[in-house]
């Protein structure tokens, strides 16, 4: 099985929000190896800069 997510599950996965017990289940499914995860290829660059408007992440 296989499963595409964007950056708002993978924040998800690193920010406590509305939406997370459920990001984390799949997650942990990866991780488990029962399913597969598709992301698109700048997603890197979707997660840095939704954690950056969250506060999470300070620039120099």
């Amino acid at each position: 099985m296989e499963a595409v997510v964007d950056a708002s599950v993978v924040v998800k996965w690193l920010v406590e929000e509305e939406g997370s017990e459920r990001a984390l289940r799949l997650r942990d499914r990866y991780i488990d190896g029962k399913i597969e995860i598709i992301a698109p290829e700048l997603i890197t660059f979707e997660v840095l800069n939704a954690l950056r408007y969250e506060g999470a992440v300070h620039g120099g």
